[in-house]
């Protein structure tokens, strides 16, 4: 396996990839650290795009949001880009 290569998307999480794709610029944050995405905006932003907010989708969404928070947090915050 390729490190450069992202794995291949499952069809059942082609949807909440879409909607991380358009969210991913919704995060809020206090200090030199993001916190977590802006739910509101997420939801409003899953409305637009017409796909149905579930308790699967919003579980998918919190795993991709914590590994990003963890990834940020690893690099040292806004220090390191």
């Amino acid at each position: 396996m390729c490190d450069d290569k992202p794995p291949e998307l499952m069809p059942q999480n082609s949807e909440v990839w879409l909607l991380w794709q358009k969210v991913n610029t919704q995060w809020r944050a206090g200090g030199f650290s993001i916190i977590g995405l802006d739910y509101p905006a997420v939801i409003q932003i899953a409305e637009i795009y017409n796909i149905d907010i579930t308790i699967a989708l919003i579980e998918k969404i919190r795993a991709l949001e914590a590994f990003e928070i963890e990834r940020f947090n690893k690099k040292g915050g806004a220090d390191n880009g």
